[in-house]
């Protein structure tokens, strides 16, 4: 029985700023982002770390990130995108349910340290909502 917040997510037991979901994957706005639009893509089923997946799973959970992510630089006025996946307590995984980092940059965030912002839950809700209308 998976008991992870993301697990809780997926089920609606938990709320989230959801901007995407297909029958096997979920991506919704991380609460605490690094830059505006900073979104998390899961695989809707349970996994710890990528080593617990197929190779043919990894490669559509990448799939579904490579769809939405240009799509949500384009909602929320970025220049660019980066990916961060971390495996494991020594790559700083904080939760224990695989995820993708999307986060959307501009130019002028190129080679500056990010810091975590304090978005409240109307913000967020109204990014998530450019996001969902640039997916759909």
């Amino acid at each position: 029985m998976c008991e992870c917040v993301f697990c809780a997510i997926v089920k609606g037991e938990k709320s989230s700023h959801k901007v995407f979901e297909s029958v096997d994957h979920l991506a919704f706005l991380d609460i605490r982002p690094f830059v505006v639009g900073h979104t998390l893509v899961i695989p809707k089923k349970h996994y710890d770390t990528l080593e617990d997946m197929q190779v043919e799973e990894v490669g559509l959970l990448f799939k579904t990130v490579a769809t939405i992510a240009p799509k949500i630089v384009r909602a929320v006025n970025a220049h660019g995108f980066r990916l961060i996946q971390n495996n494991g307590e020594a790559a700083a995984q904080v939760v224990k349910h695989v995820h993708v980092h999307i986060l959307p940059l501009r130019n002028e965030q190129r080679n500056v340290f990010l810091k975590r912002l304090d978005l409240t839950d109307l913000e967020l809700e109204n990014i998530a909502q450019k996001i969902r209308e640039s997916i759909s």
